[in-house]
């Protein structure tokens, strides 16, 4: 019985180690804009002088048939499935009286004697996603959960983030950033920006010109901006901390919660 012991642990350490079921796929969609729902994926999203949208998504098995692409007038709707998938149907093995059971996407199972003695998951932690769009088109990222990295945007841009890290190039015009967790850089930003930290986290934009900035923090966190706004709104009902380097008009500021909101030319 120890020998096998031995030997149910051997295999599901080599099925651990193993690579997931590798599957990809591409699809290419009329239209100019792009919205991206539930993605729990490596996300990213270059602009290009093109007229159609390209999805190009890679990893396990069950990730890949969770994907759904469809089109909505003129956007791209890319959604991944709540369910995770279809998982393939895998295998069973029987070698003396111990029953290795391989599931879709890498799971394992071994049993001896009727018993569960280990089993491994699979591994979707690999999963990518690569959208390629027109660069005047409007871009929404909604609810993901994973690393995101997206190129310069020039149409109206959302993001609702609930963890992970993003980091984007520029915006263009009137942009929606609302953090659950995580961390958002933005490199530079132009036109009417709303910035909120709903959960805990921060937002950091390098250099930005535009009319009106709304930054608000209801959990615990931190919002930096730099440049300049024509006005802005300030709020802090949490934790943390605001900070703007300049602002044209007298910013309105309210404060309910703990810590700082800073304005670089209104002391």
């Amino acid at each position: 019985m120890v020998q096998l012991r031995h030997l149910a642990t051997l295999v599901t350490a080599l099925l651990a180690t193993a690579p997931v079921l590798a599957a990809e796929t591409s699809t290419r969609v009329e239209g100019s804009s792009v919205r991206l729902e539930g993605m729990a994926a490596q996300v990213t999203v270059k602009t290009e002088d093109r007229a159609d949208v390209a999805v190009d998504w890679r990893g396990s098995k069950r990730f890949v048939d969770a994907v759904q692409v469809s089109r909505d007038g003129a956007t791209a709707v890319v959604r991944l499935r709540p369910s995770g998938g279809t998982m393939s149907s895998g295998g069973t093995v029987v070698a003396n009286n111990v029953t290795t059971v391989v599931g879709g996407g890498g799971s394992a199972t071994v049993t001896i004697g009727g018993q569960t003695q280990s089993s491994s998951n699979g591994d979707d932690s690999r999963a990518e996603l690569t959208v390629r769009m027109p660069k005047g088109g409007d871009l929404a990222l909604l609810d993901g959960n994973g690393p995101c990295d997206i190129g310069e945007v020039r149409g109206r841009f959302t993001l609702r983030l609930s963890a992970g890290t993003c980091r984007i190039a520029s915006l263009g015009q009137a942009s929606e950033i609302t953090l659950s967790s995580g961390e958002v850089s933005i490199g530079n930003a132009a036109g009417t920006l709303w910035l909120a930290i709903a959960g805990s986290g921060k937002i950091e934009v390098r250099t930005a010109h535009r009319d009106v900035l709304h930054a608000r923090i209801e959990g615990a966190g931190d919002i930096g901006v730099g440049g300049e706004a024509g006005n802005a709104d300030l709020s802090l009902a949490g934790v943390g901390s605001i900070s703007v380097a300049r602002v044209v008009e007298r910013p309105r500021v309210q404060m309910t919660g703990a810590g700082a909101i800073s304005v670089g030319n209104w002391p």
